[in-house]
């Protein structure tokens, strides 16, 4: 029995011989080619290359909406700030060490809920507070604000000892300054406002506690840089009107001479 076959033209013969095929001997129609290979002959026609063309066009496209998916990488754009001492900006501001030294204690330190994330605020309204989506503080401000205010009572009143709040009953200093802020962020306007009640209390059993509170505003700039470092001024103003309720060197709360 013979097997079944299919006509091939001339060209694709030429084709077939050059893939390996063996191709019966051509007549008018054209080429035959045994009906079993026909798969194989359809396969040998199409070639690989279209097939692979399509999988490089699935692979472009494939790293394209990768790209654009919301899920690929992206390049890190946080920036990360901390307030500074003045002493440590301007050493015009360091103190001069007066002669009866003061144990100086600085806390409780309290500031208002929103102010207690890492994102840093700007107040665009009177009721409304934006959060920045870049820009965060690299300590949280409960630990930031008591260490700066410290350092710039320090440099103005300046202590012997520096005692953050809480401290042990041992090591108890002779003022305590007790702070609450109120107010402590960028506004839309372009400045930094800080308001704080603060209190001054002698604990050596001298003198009578002195309370106030502060309202300052510092001019902060355009970027997050400069408002920051505007915070940093503010808290050093904050620290001039507490000290200036101290007699120098502290001598009232200590009994110095």
């Amino acid at each position: 029995m013979r097997p079944t076959m299919m006509a091939i033209t001339a060209p694709r013969g030429a084709v077939l011989r050059a893939a390996g095929w063996r191709v019966a001997a051509p007549r008018a129609a054209g080429w035959r080619v045994a009906a079993p290979r026909v798969a194989a002959v359809r396969a040998a026609l199409l070639g690989v290359a279209p097939l692979r063309a399509a999988v490089l066009v699935a692979a472009v496209l494939g790293l394209a909406l990768s790209a654009c998916s919301p899920l690929a990488p992206r390049p890190d754009r946080s920036r990360y700030y901390v307030l500074t001492p003045a002493a440590e900006t301007r050493p015009e501001a360091a103190a001069v060490t007066p002669a009866r030294a003061l144990a100086l204690g600085v806390g409780p330190v309290t500031i208002p809920d929103y102010l207690r994330r890492p994102e840093i605020a700007t107040r665009v309204e009177a009721y409304r507070i934006e959060r920045s989506a870049t820009d965060y503080w690299a300590e949280p401000l409960e630990t930031a604000i008591p260490r700066v205010l410290a350092r710039d009572l320090a440099a103005l009143v300046g202590p012997t000892r520096l005692v953050l709040h809480p401290w042990y009953t041992s090591a108890r200093p002779d003022v305590q300054v007790a702070v609450d802020v109120q107010r402590f962020e960028r506004t839309a306007g372009g400045d930094v406002e800080l308001v704080a009640r603060w209190t001054v209390t002698p604990l050596g059993g001298r003198g009578a506690a002195r309370s106030g509170e502060s309202r300052i505003a510092e001019p902060a700039g355009g970027d997050m840089e400069a408002a920051v470092a505007a915070q940093s001024r503010a808290l050093a103003r904050l620290a001039a009107e507490i000290a200036a309720v101290l007699a120098p060197g502290g001598k009232e709360f200590t009994g110095g001479p």
